[in-house]
């Protein structure tokens, strides 16, 4: 597992039931360490009705500023991989630093192993609100709808 314990014990997360199911799927559907690590995390997660989550909880589609030990604090937004773009700070939750992030609160703190093998601790200063709109995670994490009625011209 790529993620450890900081201070003797892995913090306490909550995820909201609507992530819980999405990146259940996600995680199952990669077939990664990250993939087996999310669900990790999950599977030790505190899970929230998504209207009861708390505000400051880092959540799909929430922006969270954090410091690792010497290093400038940075500020991300965790998204789904298909929305991941570094450049513009839009972190995927199957990389392992999207994964330590995914609920936590400001001052908790947790140990993760980056891509490059280097056992990093990182810090939740602040998380300022996040969620995708209605629909766009559902269409992400499974496979296209059929539509229930084949119209006119089906066969």
């Amino acid at each position: 597992m790529s993620l450890f314990q900081v201070d003797g014990a892995l913090p306490e997360i909550v995820v909201s039931r609507d992530d819980f199911i999405i990146l259940s799927k996600l995680a199952s559907a990669a077939n990664t360490e990250t993939g087996e690590d999310l669900i990790g995390e999950l599977e030790r997660a505190t899970i929230a009705e998504t209207e009861t989550l708390p505000a400051n909880v880092v959540r799909m589609g929430a922006t969270v500023s954090y410091s690792i030990a010497g290093e400038a604090p940075r500020t991300v937004r965790l998204v789904y991989p298909a929305d991941a773009d570094i450049a513009s700070g839009a972190i995927s939750v199957l990389t392992p630093i999207g994964t330590a992030l995914l609920g936590l609160k400001p001052g908790q703190s947790i140990g993760w192993t980056a891509t490059d093998g280097r056992e990093l601790q990182l810090k939740v200063i602040a998380v300022f609100g996040g969620s995708y709109d209605a629909g766009r995670p559902q269409q992400r994490a499974s496979a296209p709808e059929t539509p229930e009625d084949p119209g006119p011209f089906a066969a």
